[in-house]
């Protein structure tokens, strides 16, 4: 039997020539693949004895999917065991991730990082502002209210946050959402559009051009921070997901083809 995550397309077609079962390891939506590279991923998902998605069922837009596909949830490790003690308890918190990688051209990161340490330099909150390894806390200049760090677990502050600014990449959101914690999705490109876009319809969060302003971005925290129905509707969504198998069903599925 051979296991290849996709997008490794060629060794994944080769191996299903060999005549072994195959299992294709789907790290991201399903329905993003379907247009993606001109549904070129596609093809060898649904060829593949089984393909397993690493994701939430409600969360994809898989209407078309093939039986073959079977949803476990998201594959993320553990936190470590990490605490992370807020300065301003009694605000708002709100975290912005957008990567522990550089994403888009270079340069475009930091300045959209700049440009949210603008936005929310005013605002009423408390925020948690995380750079990734290409970016150096000190290269930014934040509010009072802001702390920089390259990197802290989702999962050590999404308890507390009250918000997620995220570049809609499939490990962001579905941290957030099994958090219950509404999103500002600013996404570069890739997949994160169409991850975004699976956030907005299902009413967890909105999407701001990554090219805004920062005026736009203080703007848009405010208002969500203020939307009481979406804190509601993500909490509601995120005890939906927590009723979903997990990586056990994964482990029994792949056994099952070596009987």
């Amino acid at each position: 039997m051979r296991h290849v995550p996709i997008p490794d397309i060629a060794a994944l077609s080769a191996a299903k020539r060999t005549g072994h079962p195959t299992v294709a390891l789907v790290h991201a939506l399903y329905g993003a693949f379907i247009g993606f590279a001109g549904g070129a991923f596609r093809g060898p998902i649904d060829e593949s004895d089984l393909a397993l998605a690493f994701t939430y069922s409600a969360l994809d837009d898989a209407a078309s999917a093939r039986p073959n596909l079977v949803f476990v949830g998201p594959a993320r490790p553990p936190a470590p065991a990490t605490h992370w003690a807020r300065r301003r308890p009694e605000r708002p918190l709100v975290m912005a991730s957008l990567s522990t990688g550089l994403q888009g051209k270079p340069g475009t990161q930091r300045a959209l990082l700049q440009r949210v340490c603008d936005g929310l330099a005013t605002l009423d909150i408390e925020a948690l502002i995380t750079t990734g390894r290409g970016i150096a806390p000190e290269a930014l200049t934040a509010g009072p209210s802001t702390t920089l760090h390259r990197f802290v677990p989702h999962e050590v502050v999404l308890g507390q946050a009250n918000l997620l600014i995220t570049h809609a990449g499939h490990g962001s959101v579905s941290a957030a959402i099994a958090a219950g914690v509404p999103m500002l999705c600013m996404p570069p490109g890739g997949d994160q559009p169409f991850n975004a876009a699976r956030v907005a319809q299902l009413g967890l969060g909105v999407t701001l051009d990554p090219a805004a302003p920062s005026h736009h971005i203080g703007e848009a925290v405010t208002r969500l921070l203020a939307d009481v129905d979406l804190r509601r509707r993500s909490q509601a969504f995120a005890t939906l997901v927590s009723l979903h198998p997990g990586l056990d069903l994964a482990v029994e599925r792949v056994e099952t083809l070596r009987t």
